[in-house]
């Protein structure tokens, strides 16, 4: 290197000054300090940062000692224990070594510093709490950092404890964040439930503040136009698919719990309660949107039933007290209607292109004469059901109309047009030709089925599959009576026994033989 003097005189005195602080701050970097956690000593040895000479102080969790060097967990190189140097850390212990680097290899052993202090620091979970305690007044910002620092860490050493702390002081900047959002402004808390993924916050916590968000636009919902109303149903179906489902019982009292507390009780309902509750927000807001196009006099009632039947069948009562409502204005013309006439009302609200009135009309109609048809005209009632089927194609409608009538008295001119419809009655329950071919078969059924007689068939079941015994012989005693029915001829005798009892009302097969 050239003297500074020569140089001075190249470049002049101020040139020559410049050059010396240049110099002064460039060369020694070996006499810098610096502190480094595991991570940052980690990075500064992999990109050649660290220099021999150079004064460090590495802090981490202690993995073993060997020869008076000191291994940190998933530190490179090693750290040599000065012989004036104790080490009374224990393994897993957050130490702080002190010392200079003496050798800079990045090859397999890495760099070895030479150890003039060993300091046992606190855990960082013990750190994290004394952080935490230093936040007087903390913003989310503060709770952010001490976040970071803690996931850091805990992701680094693979610490449990420490990403659920993370994940705490997460919670606690997004809920600073959370308390100066407007009540019913639920994009805020998308916008918000968004950040928390980027910060690292659990799946669970973002579903909370989405859901929270979601109850919030809710009840700003609740009290819009039907426009708004349905609007919101279509964007809140999108993302809750489940909200299409209906409900096959009501939930009430876990309903009227949500609308006042919507997020705690969504927090912990079950994953089958809070897809309910998502139908139940879904018909609330629906429901709502209906009403207000109901107009006066529920003139258009019976087109707004049909989609509160499609749409919301947990309103079906709804929808029928509205079919009653628009019937109660319009009963006084329709009633005096004949068919000939309601069917030609009904063509030329047709020929208008309106469908739904023409629809109505006759629903209206046959409305009213279900209203006021005696409950002992049969040929009244099956009339009218075939009037559903066919002006209004509403089969399973008649169907259930034949079904109620039929469990109510049991006729017989009902049953036979049941049957002749496909049904078929078993146990008193009367079932479509698919239910009844799908139900499972009895052991006794399958046994008839084959032509074999078992215990535990009646005496009915025996005279259906064999008729009637050639001979029969009768025993009573004072609790039950036994019958034996004789069938066959001399070699093929086949012999049924058959008992009953006092509160028995019929005979029941007890043995079969030859």
């Amino acid at each position: 290197m050239r003297p500074i003097a020569e140089m001075a005189r190249t470049i002049g005195i101020v040139g020559a000054i410049a050059l010396v602080i240049v110099l002064a701050s460039g060369a020694p970097a070996q006499a810098q300090n610096r502190d480094y956690s595991t991570v940052e000593w980690n990075t500064a040895v992999e990109s050649g940062k660290v220099v021999e000479g150079q004064s460090v102080s590495v802090e981490g969790r202690r993995a073993y000692t060997a020869d008076r060097t000191v291994f940190l967990q998933r530190a490179l190189g090693g750290f040599r224990l000065s012989p004036q140097v104790l080490d009374s850390s224990a393994k897993g212990s957050r130490i702080r070594l002190r010392g200079k680097v003496v050798s800079a290899r990045v090859g397999r052993q890495g760099p070895v510093v030479r150890v003039e202090e060993l300091q046992i620091l606190p855990t960082e979970v013990a750190e994290f709490y004394t952080r935490r305690r230093a936040l007087k007044l903390p913003t989310a910002d503060d709770w952010k950092t001490l976040a970071a620092w803690a996931r850091d860490r805990g992701e680094f050493f693979k610490d449990a404890d420490l990403l659920d702390l993370a994940e705490d002081a997460i919670r606690k900047a997004i809920e600073v964040d959370r308390k100066a959002i407007p009540e019913k402004d639920g994009e805020a808390l998308f916008r918000l439930a968004d950040e928390a993924g980027r910060l690292g916050a659990s799946a669970a916590y973002q579903n909370e503040l989405r859901h929270d968000g979601w109850a919030r636009r809710w009840k700003a919902a609740r009290s819009e136009g039907s426009a708004e109303q349905e609007r919101f149903a279509a964007s809140f179906a999108a993302e809750h698919s489940e909200a299409l489902s209906p409900l096959a019982e009501p939930i009430d009292e876990l309903f009227k719990r949500y609308l006042y507390q919507p997020v705690s009780v969504h927090a912990a309902a079950t994953p089958d309660e809070r897809m309910k509750l998502a139908r139940a927000v879904y018909v609330d807001v629906v429901f709502a949107a209906l009403k207000q196009r109901v107009e006066p006099g529920a003139a258009n009632g019976f087109v707004i039933a049909a989609e509160i039947d499609s749409r919301l069948p947990e309103h079906r009562l709804d929808a029928e007290a509205l079919r009653d409502q628009a019937l109660a204005t319009r009963a006084a013309e329709v009633e005096k209607l004949t068919r000939s006439e309601v069917l030609a009302l009904a063509a030329d609200y047709r020929n208008r292109e309106q469908l739904p009135q023409a629809q109505g009309v006759i629903e209206s109609w046959l409305s009213l004469r279900r209203k006021r048809l005696a409950a002992e005209d049969t040929e009244g009632l099956l009339q009218l059901a075939d009037d559903y089927r066919t002006l209004l194609s509403r089969s399973e409608f008649a169907d259930r109309m034949l079904i109620e009538a039929w469990t109510r008295s049991q006729n017989a001119d009902i049953a036979e047009a049941l049957e002749k419809l496909g049904y078929r009655k078993k146990e008193n329950r009367w079932l479509t030709k698919a239910e009844y071919d799908q139900r499972p078969e009895g052991r006794l059924e399958r046994s008839l089925r084959e032509g074999r007689i078992e215990a535990g068939m009646s005496a009915a079941q025996v005279r259906k599959a064999l008729g009637l015994p050639l001979n029969r012989t009768r025993i009573a005693s004072s609790s039950q009576v036994v019958e034996v029915w004789e069938y066959g001829s001399a070699g093929t005798k086949f012999v049924v026994q058959l008992a009953r009892r006092k509160q028995q009302e019929d005979f029941v097969v007890t043995a079969v033989g030859q």
